[in-house]
């Protein structure tokens, strides 16, 4: 707040105080009329600028409903709803569902054009006031997030690079989430003004990570939220976050804490099936959940054993489609290949259970004349996550602290599926490198 509109907020405030002081000895005419003396003489701008931005007392709702969507590429899924910062209309954006990171940021009007995905009319302006607090909130970034403040300025710096190399840097600021024309909250995220290699059609992230400065953890509801994958870019699903989400009371596997796991949302993958036989692997695998990443990745470890049990099956090596590093193993008879069942550590048997379709493990794609089907699970050199592929009609609810626990149910997403559920994919993604919004380790 500027030295003027400190001085105009205490005069208006002094005045009024004055005014519900004296006003039994007052004409009602006068203090009317002296109350409009008193509002004309304040610049309005001033005075909007001076008010706080949000009634913090103001109930945020137990339970929120936000409109979802596959990009056209179907390899990130987008949140839909308004921000709004001080000095700023409501703006309209889709950004990146992710359950692998914390930071929700967007991109700024100032963000370098070269290395910006936004459209102009989808960057969030800073606010003309700088928000109280940032210092603060910078301490609740992960060190992956690089944070840096600068208490004189009471400016939170952030850099970050994700596993697929796209990297953003920016600052924190303070604005309004809107949805359905209604004020949401006041949230606490980043303003981009770097970016290299993020994806089309998206305005940032949302950050539903396990940490303080996650979406989930800042609107001061119940930690739970759940979404439904569609297979469909025309479709339209919803991502359900507070009281009513509900964990299936069978299928559900327990959220573990480990040191591996840098606070987000994380399993134990105890085997994996193909087409019922098993995959030789040693002990039980620690395996995130990553909505953020297109790809499942499994360790450098593991992933041999893997795709030495897909080519028992398919009977062939797998090649790289067209020589590409996106599709290192592609199949001309991928159809033998009928089912992945992914078993995680449960309280019943064989009843948490991940059992993927074709639609959840490879997509079809043509060179010429033939036809092959490309596994959408990569190799990793440490970590295991389960990408968004995989979630494809199932509804994932996670909930935590209270209950520490995802389940994951089958369910059709959308009414509007494709035909053909290992339908091929746009050609605008080999252009495009899959997400992995996993940080770089």
């Amino acid at each position: 707040m500027s030295r003027q509109q400190y001085i105009y907020r205490t005069l208006l405030l002094l005045s009024i105080h004055c005014i519900l002081t004296h006003r039994s000895k007052m004409h009602p005419l006068v203090l009317v009329l002296v109350l409009v003396l008193l509002l004309c003489s304040f610049p309005l701008s001033t005075l909007a600028h001076s008010l706080p931005l949000f009634d913090h007392n103001a109930a945020v709702p137990e339970t929120l409903e936000l409109d979802l969507t596959a990009n056209k590429a179907k390899t990130a899924y987008l949140v839909s709803f308004n921000v709004k910062t001080s000095g700023q209309e409501t703006v309209r954006l889709n950004a990146t569902l992710d359950t692998g990171s914390d930071l929700t940021w967007f991109f700024g009007l100032d963000c370098q054009d070269n290395k910006c995905s936004c459209n102009r009319e989808e960057c969030i302006k800073e606010p003309d006031t700088k928000p109280e607090g940032a210092c603060e909130e910078c301490r609740k970034l992960h060190e992956e997030e690089k944070p840096h403040c600068l208490e004189t300025e009471n400016t939170c710096w952030y850099h970050m690079k994700y596993d697929d190399n796209s990297r953003t840097g920016g600052k924190l600021t303070k604005g309004e989430l809107w949805s359905n024309s209604k004020v949401i909250a006041p949230v606490w995220f980043g303003l981009s003004n770097i970016s290299e290699g993020r994806k089309k059609e998206s305005a940032g992230v949302v950050g539903l990570g396990r940490g303080e400065i996650s979406l989930i953890s800042q609107l001061g509801i119940p930690s739970k939220f759940s979404y439904c994958l569609s297979n469909s870019i025309s479709a339209t699903t919803k991502l359900l976050l507070g009281k009513d989400v509900k964990i299936d009371p069978t299928y559900y596997t327990p959220l573990v804490e480990e040191e591996d796991c840098y606070g987000r949302y994380c399993i134990h993958l105890e085997s994996i099936l193909l087409n019922n036989q098993r995959v030789k692997q040693d002990g039980i695998i620690l395996m995130r959940i990553d909505s953020g990443s297109t790809f499942t990745h499994l360790n450098k470890t593991f992933f041999p054993e893997f795709i030495e049990g897909v080519e028992k099956i398919t009977g062939e090596k797998g090649i790289p489609f067209k020589g590409g590093n996106k599709y290192k193993h592609c199949y001309e008879d991928g159809e033998r290949l009928r089912e992945v069942k992914f078993k995680f550590k449960g309280d019943h048997h064989d009843q948490c259970s991940l059992n993927l379709k074709r639609v959840n493990f490879f997509v079809k794609k043509k060179d010429n004349d033939k036809t092959y089907f490309c596994l959408t699970v990569k190799q990793h050199d440490t970590l295991n996550f389960l990408g968004n592929k995989a979630q494809i009609d199932f509804e994932v609810a996670i909930s935590e602290p209270s209950e520490a626990k995802v389940s994951f149910v089958e369910k059709t997403c959308s009414s509007e599926q494709n035909v053909n559920e290992e339908e091929e994919e746009e050609e605008e993604e080999e252009e495009e490198e899959e997400g992995s919004l996993s940080f770089q380790e």
